[in-house]
This record gives structure tokens, sequence and C-alpha cells, in this order.
């Protein structure tokens, strides 16, 4: 609904609510109006009959109904666009994967792509011993195997 047509009904019903009197005689079967005894009565009804509703105080008061009986909501109802919502995402397909291991994974391609990306341990260990060789081969060039201590000699200084 538009917000501004909202807002103009909203003006209505308060501007007319003001010199609408409560009702005192039940004028339901003629034109569906409660007066608010019947209102609590028939929330207090349903209340008893349908555990998922219950009385709140509303944003704004009506002094003729009591103050912890304003409004009725409801909560924690299934909506059926939620639960086919839920069970979509929720939905799992067995994929035979290498090996002969089963994956539940509803996303196996993309789990599959990223596992694919991963290194193995050996390659990751090779790459590692190759850089350290260069390392040290960068750090040990220009230096001559007479400049550097011996440990056999070390012990004999100490």
């Amino acid at each position: 609904m538009d917000p501004i047509a909202n807002e103009v009904g909203k003006m209505y019903r308060g501007f007319v609510g003001m010199f609408q009197p409560v009702l005192k005689d039940s004028k339901f079967l003629e034109k569906g109006y409660l007066t608010p005894e019947e209102f609590v009565q028939a929330g207090d009804n349903l209340i008893q009959k349908c555990p998922t509703w219950e009385w709140a105080t509303g944003p704004q008061k009506a002094k003729c109904l009591p103050e912890d009986k304003q409004v009725l909501i409801t909560r924690n109802v299934p909506c059926r666009m939620r639960v086919n919502g839920l069970e979509a995402q929720n939905e799992t397909k067995e994929v035979e994967v290498d090996d002969e291991w089963i994956s539940t994974d509803s996303e196996h391609k993309k789990t599959q792509e990223k596992a694919e990306d991963i290194a193995d341990l050996d390659e990751e260990e090779a790459k590692n011993e190759a850089k350290t060789k260069q390392q040290s081969a960068a750090a040990n060039e220009g230096v001559d195997d007479d400049d550097v201590l011996d440990l056999d000699d070390m012990a004999g200084e100490v």
C-alpha cells in the first residue's frame, strides 16, 4: 500500500475515533463491530484455542480496553514461503567423489574448486626447500669457506 495513503487513512481513523462513541451494545451481527468487552472475550478465547496468539500493549492506548490487552499478536507461525525456502536451503545431494567417497555438500562444485586450489603438502615442502636453498646460496655468495668459523675451532676456544 502507498505510504501516503496509509498515513492519510491513519489520520482519518484517528480523527473519526475522537468523535465516535465507544459501543455499549453489540452491533456485530448488523455491522461486524465489537464492543470492547466482546473484543477482550474473543481475544481470550483465541489465546485459549491457539497458543501462538498473545495479548500485548500497543503503541497507542485505547482507554476502553485493559492496559495489558490492547492488541493481539501472534508469533512462531510457520509461513509456507519461509518453510519452502528453508527446505531448499537445506537440500543436499549425495555425489560420489574420488576413491568411493560420498559428498553430501549441496555446493559440491565450489568446494571441489577450492580443494583443487590447495596444494599438496609434498608440493609445499618441495617449494619451501627450494626457496631455502636459494636464500642460503644468495646469503653465502661471495663468502670464502675459510672465513666461516668451524665448530671444532670454536670448541677449543671455550
